[in-house]
């Protein structure tokens, strides 16, 4: 793929999250089959579908960060940004433990497997990244509606892939092993 392509890509993306963060996290929904357009930065692969949600937590931890300082007459606390972050209520909370145990369960096998570099690749694409994905959810996602736009972006790209396997079952078009 085009390296100035994806960079014109990413940087709309980011212009995209930063202006209007649910159609931003409506969009990456939408695209959840972009996991298999792969390329590489600094020489670790990454997939389109990881950049954006990078590119979602990075936005949405600045504007949130951001709005924490104080402004002026305010006399809030800085680090107020942690909780606000997290979009956590008191609800959300009884998934904080049970995360934190898991991703450091991950962390260690991780670092005893027998091919560190594998076990890398896959601790980000498995476990970091998809906990960056649930903060950036539970921060943007708060009514009803928020959630029928999800559903709705779940909807598109089901029928997307089911279009292009149903082309693919007749026409035996891009069938690696027919």
């Amino acid at each position: 793929m085009s390296t100035t392509l994806l960079a014109v890509y990413f940087l709309l993306f980011a212009f995209l999250s930063w202006r209007r963060p649910l159609a931003a996290l409506w969009l990456l929904i939408t695209a959840l089959p972009s996991y298999l357009i792969r390329f590489e930065i600094f020489g670790i692969p990454f997939t389109l579908l990881e950049g954006m949600i990078l590119i979602m937590t990075a936005t949405t931890a600045i504007k949130k960060i951001q709005m924490s300082f104080p402004r002026k007459r305010e006399s809030r606390p800085v680090l107020t940004w942690i909780p606000a972050y997290a979009g956590m209520t008191k609800k959300h909370l009884s998934f904080v433990i049970p995360l934190i145990l898991f991703l450091l369960a991950s962390t260690i096998s991780m670092l005893v497997a027998p091919n560190l570099q594998a076990a890398a690749g896959i601790w980000k694409a498995y476990f970091i990244e998809p906990v960056l994905f649930f903060i950036v959810f539970l921060t943007l996602v708060k009514t009803e509606r928020d959630r029928e736009h999800i559903i709705s972006a779940l909807g598109v790209s089901a029928l997307a892939v089911s279009t292009l396997a149903i082309y693919q079952h007749f026409t035996g078009w891009e069938i690696p092993a027919p």
